[in-house]
């Protein structure tokens, strides 16, 4: 039981954390957009950095699909020890 309470804590972190890189990456489209009409300079700027962080989206893409995975893998998991319990009770 406590590891499964474990992985869901860590499954919330890494849920908690996705949520952070999503907010931070709607931030920096709505800077890119609202830049725009500022001209090529400031446009090439936010492109340069939008660069740089995609590797680190890349990263958290694949944590989330794991993240995906085990929850996945819990799911059945519960689901599997439900139909244990089912059983014993009949």
């Amino acid at each position: 039981m406590k590891a499964h309470v474990k992985q869901f804590v860590a499954t919330e972190d890494q849920l908690n954390k996705a949520a952070e890189a999503r907010k931070a990456c709607q931030n920096l489209l709505k800077r890119l957009t609202g830049s725009i009409n500022m001209g090529p300079p400031f446009f090439s700027q936010h492109i340069s950095s939008l660069r740089e962080l995609e590797p680190e989206v890349w990263v958290m893409e694949r944590e989330v699909a794991g993240l995906n995975a085990s929850l996945t893998t819990l799911a059945c998991e519960v689901q599997r020890l439900n139909m244990l319990r089912l059983e014993r009770k009949e």
